[in-house]
């Protein structure tokens, strides 16, 4: 009885202190304070959601970096040049990965240098002007008169094909100097010395079109396999440049225009259409290794 007395009622065992207690612990996990109003959350929690927020860019950030790089979308010229940056900047290399998103620790940022910067920046394609681009279609025309007159004096007797024919070669060393935007003007330059030099021959009017055809056929041919190939066309001073000229110029191009050019001659004459193949095919393809590379070479230390 006495116990019974000295016990609190509905206490089961526990004082008025823990009751309040309880209901402190029970206002502050539904947010609000003892007088109603809301908790403010604390200054430590407010660091630890930047943070995590930082880590979730820096791991988005990264996998899209190496995403990216294992896609192939970061270009490999432009890859060799890239350099890693901080936690804080904006992607300056959004456009390699697609997106503007801000980027991780291993970010990375297009600092090209020397051959890089040539092959994925649009080079000198800016500095031909409507004057400079003139006077390439009036040197054209002249290399090509000169060529061409060279090239018929070393036909073999009772041959369509010469031994050596400069002009497919000069043709191909003006279209891999100068942009492709104006390789229209380019060849056309070169038709008033073909029909000049063409026009004393017996050949028939026809067949002197069709052969200029054929020619503007294996430059066209050869610098845009080149140009497709290489990362700079106009260069030959490594083994991959090297390999992708010989490949491009001197084996494609000579080799599959001779294709055209044989059925031509054979269709106005009577030579055997594999044997001018073959002779056209062997005469370009050591025009090309011997002319192309020095004209190419000469023209752009020429050029300002």
């Amino acid at each position: 009885m006495l116990w019974t007395m000295l016990m609190p009622a509905g206490g089961g065992g526990r004082t008025s202190a823990h009751r309040r207690g309880e209901a402190l612990d029970a206002v502050e996990i539904a947010g609000q304070t003892p007088g109603g109003r809301a908790r403010q959350p604390d200054h430590d929690d407010g660091r630890r959601t930047r943070q995590g927020q930082r880590d979730d860019h820096r791991d988005s950030g990264l996998h899209r970096g190496l995403a990216a790089r294992q896609s192939g979308t970061v270009p490999r010229a432009a890859e060799r040049g890239y350099r890693t940056k901080g936690l804080g900047g904006r992607c300056r290399s959004a456009r390699h990965m697609g997106h503007n998103a801000p980027t991780s620790q291993l970010e990375l940022s297009p600092v090209l240098t020397g051959d890089a910067r040539r092959s994925t920046s649009p080079g000198r394609d800016g500095a031909w002007t409507r004057a400079s681009v003139l006077t390439a279609a009036v040197i054209v025309c002249v290399a090509y008169f000169l060529g061409a007159q060279l090239g018929l004096q070393l036909r073999l007797p009772g041959a369509t094909p010469s031994v050596l024919w400069p002009p497919n070669a000069l043709l191909t060393s003006a279209l891999l100097l100068v942009p492709p935007r104006h390789w229209p003007i380019i060849l056309l330059a070169a038709l008033p010395a073909h029909l000049t030099l063409s026009m004393g021959t017996e050949w028939p009017a026809a067949m002197i079109g069709l052969l200029f055809l054929t020619n503007c056929s294996e430059a066209l041919i050869g610098a845009t396999l080149l140009r497709r190939v290489s990362d700079a066309p106009n260069r030959f001073d490594s083994l991959e440049r090297l390999f992708a000229f010989v490949l491009s110029v001197a084996v494609c191009a000579p080799i599959l225009s001779s294709f055209l050019d044989a059925a031509v001659v054979s269709s106005f004459s009577a030579e055997s259409y594999w044997g001018v193949w073959r002779a056209r095919t062997f005469a370009n393809v050591l025009t090309a290794l011997t002319v192309v590379p020095a004209a190419v070479i000469i023209s752009g230390k020429a050029r300002p």
